[in-house]
């Protein structure tokens, strides 16, 4: 039956990414598994299978933190075992104003399109719309699943955290793609950058390791943490 809200699952599939965390059997802080599933930007194994002969099925693509995917597609739809789950993350857009690929396209001659970091102004607010509505769903399903633990991750302004101090997480290339440029694809035969770690974009869209890890140090430790991912086991 047709409704203007969002359903429970419209919502995992809404979210460029969710983590989906178990709680644990004995009485601890700690979680006895992770389920973890997204798009492109968090490649969970899947993209090597669906995307045969490709670039997307050559390494890196594919490799996950357990080395095989964490999920499997049918008909487009991601199928999943939900049993047992307890707690969920669910992250917000990234500051897209910030991507080097949207920052070409949609470059304007005008310095009060951007930011005092370089990023497109209303490419972040666009971001932030989304947020917004995304934040006022989940409270829905939190009032409708109190049982269940919905953690909401910024990962806008942990993003733009990052771009507003660079030099404290090493990036000196912030709108450059470290992978392909120059008419040249990012694969196995395109030109890389000597330093990946002081890029914030792979290929223009993707984020580098280098950022994920601000934009987690901003989740885990603050100030945009969710206080139990820095409980220790």
């Amino acid at each position: 039956m047709a409704s203007s809200s969002f359903s429970f699952f419209q919502i995992l599939s809404a979210t460029t990414t969710l983590l989906l965390l178990l709680e644990a059997h004995q009485a601890s802080s700690c979680f006895s598994a992770i389920f973890s599933f997204g798009d492109s930007l968090q490649d969970t194994g899947n993209a090597a299978h669906m995307f045969v002969n490709s670039a997307l099925s050559n390494p890196p693509y594919g490799t996950t933190y357990f080395h095989k995917a964490t999920g499997r597609y049918c008909d487009g739809r991601i199928i999943l075992d939900f049993i047992g789950a307890k707690t969920f993350v669910v992250p917000g857009n990234l500051p897209i104003g910030c991507i080097p690929a949207w920052l070409g396209q949609y470059r304007s001659d005008k310095p009060s399109d951007y930011d005092r970091n370089g990023c497109l102004i209303w490419m972040n607010n666009f971001s932030e719309y989304h947020n917004s509505h995304l934040q006022t769903e989940l409270d829905r399903l939190k009032g409708q699943f109190p049982s269940v633990t919905i953690a909401y991750a910024d990962y806008l302004n942990s993003g733009i955290r990052m771009f507003s101090n660079q030099a404290q997480f090493g990036i000196t290339v912030p709108f450059t793609a470290c992978c392909g440029g120059n008419g040249y694809p990012c694969n196995a035969t395109g030109p890389v950058c000597p330093n990946p770690l002081n890029h914030a974009s792979w290929e223009g869209f993707h984020p580098t390791e280098a950022t994920y890890h601000a934009i987690s140090d901003g989740i885990i430790r603050g100030p945009y943490a969710i206080p139990f991912l820095s409980q220790k086991c």
